[in-house]
């Protein structure tokens, strides 16, 4: 059984178009990084807690109590998504999006609105080029995007007289 020609074919077959498939996978990569490039997220490592996500407090026995980061919420990072080359870090708050008061209290940035981000100034508002996924022939899809405002069949006109109307339709 363990000699048998047509297993090893079979084995062979199956190895190779395994391979084809991850040579098509690694070209279609390679050129397509642009629809990639939009998810790329990027960790900044919290300077409060130094990464760890928790402090170090002292208590009321004289003992040390761990808590909660406040900056950046027990993470000890923050992630953060540029959309292009002009959104740098917020110089207020580091990128975190929240900045601490001058009574202790921690509050949402208000110069990036919590996003840890801004725009690099005189640059233009991002453009996200997503491409949109069309399904269908093209003449179906130009044909869903300019609907006619009348009836186009007999039965669809007697549906439509048949429907009451709302307020809006009849004023």
């Amino acid at each position: 059984m363990r000699d048998d020609p047509r297993r090893s074919m079979y084995i062979l077959a199956v190895v190779a178009v395994c391979g084809v498939t991850l040579i098509g996978q690694v070209f279609w990569t390679a050129q397509n990084k642009h629809k990639f490039a939009p998810f790329a997220v990027e960790r900044i490592r919290c300077d409060h807690c130094r990464g760890l996500g928790v402090l170090s407090q002292s208590d009321e026995k004289g003992g040390r109590q761990l808590q909660m980061c406040p900056a950046c919420f027990g993470l000890g990072s923050r992630q953060i998504r540029r959309m292009d080359e002009d959104d740098v870090l917020c110089p207020a708050c580091g990128g975190f999006g929240r900045i601490e008061d001058d009574n202790g209290e921690w509050r949402w940035c208000r110069r990036c609105d919590g996003r840890g981000l801004v725009r690099r100034e005189g640059a233009p508002p991002p453009v996200y080029l997503a491409p949109i996924p069309r399904f269908g022939p093209a003449q179906a899809v130009e044909a869903e995007d300019a609907l006619p405002d009348q009836p186009t069949s007999a039965a669809e006109s007697e549906l439509r007289s048949q429907t009451p109307k709302t307020e809006n339709e009849t004023r």
